[in-house]
């Protein structure tokens, strides 16, 4: 039995009795939700044949109120692909998990199905399953089957539930159960739910063991043969070595502990002829392997240490891979289950020893975050061992999270954000140093507390502006103060909270007040967004306006034979283009151009990187350039704190035109592709994963693309109505 030892080391948890808790994945269907997803957690898939109306039934449900029906309909609105699906984590150890439905089927049948599958990791097939086949039946039929799960690795990722109709009448569903070893998931405690815990101070000695266990689990995971491809339960055996480390009497016992761990993976060969150096074909500056001469191990331990470095998978494994653009690609279990907003202990030590773990050989700037990787892992060890509930957890997480310094990495928890979910009816900006309200959400709301447009926002609750951001600046995440700044505004870390009720310092036209300020519910204000929706355009003086924001591919041709005359175009990237770059680039390049240098994760020595030959822009090939011309006016480009990634990207890629001026202020510093991140409770977040120069090998990573002409808002220009961004852009062009 394969996770049986697992069950082992869960005895405690395992053996707690049962409570009492309403179904979470409705599979009754007697939940309401909003109108919108009235069959919420159920998902309808939306993907071809459009014909099929999916809703909860009150007219033939086969016990309480509702039923699933799917039924087909030849036309109308909210119309759907015939297949409504429900993803639950399956976070109940068992041998043996019983399924049992209740449907019923009308009408010509193609296709009537309901099936279950228990999906073994994030980016496998089905590891097992149960499909039944349904028949045309006008009365309620009983289905049942098994699915043996001691098959299967545990913990599993995912649990998937779709019921698929194609025909011209209705499939009905109802009462669907789900029996682990007997008994009802929904009442079973969840494995991952801290039973019994007491939360105590570690000890100096099982931090540092602890943080040594984090480095040799994450070392054995991605260099370990018998590991990296996936052969072990890789969390479960983390699992069972916490305890251990905590536990160990001496060094020399943990050190031995550590020993007889690697000797139950398996024997490995060694390599001849081999060495324990890094190739000199790899870049080597995020390489840190110093922690396996640490005087906590025993010379044995670090002999064998360098034995598997000498040993080691060369090569992309079952936890890493290459994703298409080279950066990591990582399969990694979201254990996206109940009680995942405050896990146990081992759980909270796992998203730590993950997510370091990640960014200790997968991220191409862990040498430019700001401080030692090493001490963040020691750090963070007892914040996580020892969160004594869910919001000192999450925050943890969070901070972990934001501590690489990488824009990309920049989080959302629902957990945290609840606490800063009441906002101001007004939206913000910094100007220099000064949160400035710059428009209103609600005109009425902010009438009734009397908001100015241009009121400057000193103090919340009677603390500086200055105190709060050096408070909260780790809840934003941000890869310098620039984007920080936004990233706090933005999501009202600021300004939010969860009092209806706030007392503000506010400077206007040069006099301080204080004043009681009211929040609300995003919902309650009642808002609705709209901007200028033009693509690109001619201003006075036959200067050419792109929206980078809005452009895309299929309009560049018709863009440039506009602007093909014009004196100069002014491309604003202070947004989110859409992969337009290199369509543009062969209009304004004679020949292609060097603008960028890429670095990407070497598997044969994970934590070390490769270059990739210079990323050129310009003519590609005859008939790219539909227009068959060289535009010949002035290249100016617009970013602000606004330019991220791609946006950052594409500004690169505009800078190799000879001439080209950039005016604006820092931009994001989060340049090159992003690996997604997996972390237990259903936690998602981002890193860049891809390195991103210039051709000289100049940084963009936290310091932005390069500026030719400083350039930022004033509070003069906000009152007036002013894109004195913009106006400085018509002005270089002018003065040419």
């Amino acid at each position: 039995m394969v996770f049986s030892v697992l069950c082992l080391i869960a005895t405690q948890i395992c053996a707690q009795s049962t409570i009492n808790q309403s179904n979470p994945w409705n599979l009754g269907f007697e939940q309401i939700n909003t109108p919108r997803q009235s069959i919420y957690p159920w998902v309808r898939a939306s993907s071809q044949d459009l014909h099929y109306a999916i809703s909860l039934d009150s007219v033939s449900a086969k016990e309480g109120k509702y039923a699933l029906r799917i039924a087909y309909a030849a036309s109308g609105s909210a119309l759907s692909q015939g297949q409504a699906t429900n993803t639950i984590g399956l976070d109940i150890p068992c041998d043996t998990l019983t399924v049992s439905f209740y449907a019923r089927v009308t009408g010509r049948i193609k296709k009537a199905e309901v099936s279950f599958n228990v999906f073994q990791n994030y980016m496998e097939k089905a590891g097992a399953g149960n499909r039944f086949k349904l028949n045309e039946t006008a009365e309620w039929t009983h289905y049942t089957g098994k699915i043996l799960m001691n098959e299967l690795r545990f913990p599993t990722d995912r649990f998937r539930i779709t019921a698929s109709y194609d025909g011209d009448g209705s499939l009905w569903l109802d009462e669907i159960t789900l029996l682990a070893d007997g008994k009802p998931l929904e009442t079973t405690t969840s494995y991952c739910k801290p039973v019994n815990e007491v939360v105590q101070p570690l000890s100096q000695q099982q931090i540092t063991r602890l943080a040594l266990l984090g480095q040799a689990w994450g070392f054995l995971k991605y260099y370990h043969p018998n590991v990296a491809n996936g052969e072990r339960n890789w969390d479960g055996e983390l699992f069972r070595m916490i305890p251990v480390a905590k536990n160990a009497a001496s060094d020399e016992a943990f050190s031995q502990s550590i020993l007889q761990w690697i000797e139950s993976l398996g024997s490995i060969p060694l390599c001849i002829p081999c060495d324990t150096s890094v190739p000199n074909n790899l870049l080597r500056y995020n390489v840190d392997l110093a922690w396996m001469s640490d005087a906590h191990f025993s010379q044995p331990l670090r002999e064998k240490w360098l034995h598997l470095l000498h040993s080691r998978f060369k090569k992309p494994g079952f936890y890493g891979s290459y994703d298409k653009a080279g950066n990591a690609l990582f399969n990694e279990n979201s254990y996206n289950w109940r009680s995942g907003d405050y896990p146990n202990e081992n759980f909270r030590l796992l998203t730590l020893f993950r997510y370091w773990n990640m960014i200790q050989y997968f991220s191409p700037y862990k040498n430019i975050i700001g401080r030692n990787w090493n001490e963040v892992l020691y750090e963070y060890v007892p914040r996580l061992a020892e969160a004594k509930d869910s919001l000192s957890y999450n925050l943890a997480v969070v901070e972990l999270v934001h501590s690489v310094n990488d824009s990309h990495a920049s989080t959302y928890n629902p957990v945290v954000a609840k606490e800063f979910e009441l906002i101001l009816p007004v939206s913000f900006n910094f100007i220099g140093n000064d949160l400035v309200a710059s428009m209103f959400y609600s005109d009425s709301l902010a009438t009734a507390d009397d908001w100015k447009k241009g009121d400057i926002v000193e103090k919340i609750d009677g603390q500086t502006l200055a105190e709060l951001i050096a408070q909260r600046k780790a809840l934003a995440g941000g890869s310098n103060e620039t984007a920080v700044l936004r990233l706090l505004n933005t999501r009202n870390l600021l300004t939010g909270g969860t009092s209806p009720t706030v007392t503000l310092g506010i400077r206007r036209q040069g006099k301080s007040f204080s004043k009681v300020m009211h929040r609300y519910t995003y919902s309650a204000l009642r808002y609705q967004y709209t901007s200028d929706k033009t693509l690109f355009k001619i201003l006075p003086g036959n200067i050419g306006y792109v929206n980078m924001g809005l452009l895309e591919v299929k309009h560049v041709d018709s863009m440039m034979l506009l602007m093909k005359d014009t004196r100069g175009i002014i491309f604003d990237i202070r947004n989110y283009p859409r992969g337009t770059g290199y369509a543009i680039a062969q209009y304004l390049l004679t020949e292609q151009k060097p603008f960028a240098l890429c670095s990407f994760p070497a598997f044969e020595f994970p934590g070390a990187f490769k270059y990739t030959s210079p990323i050129k822009c310009g003519p590609s090939g005859p008939g790219k350039n539909k227009g068959g011309f060289t535009y010949a006016g002035k290249t100016v480009i617009l970013v602000n704190e606004l330019a991220q990634s791609h946006a950052e990207w594409t500004t690169m890629t505009l800078q190799a035109v000879p001439g080209a001026v950039t005016l604006g202020s820092q931009t994001s510093g989060a340049d090159g592709n992003v690996s997604a991140v997996a972390l237990p409770g259903g936690i998602s977040t981002r890193m860049t994963g891809l390195g991103v120069f210039y051709p000289d090998q100049s940084p963009t990573q936290r310091v932005g693309v390069r500026i030719d002409k400083i350039v930022k808002p004033t509070l003069q220009g906000l009152l007036d109505g002013k894109d004195e961004v913009l106006d400085a852009g018509v002005k270089e062009i002018d003065s040419n």
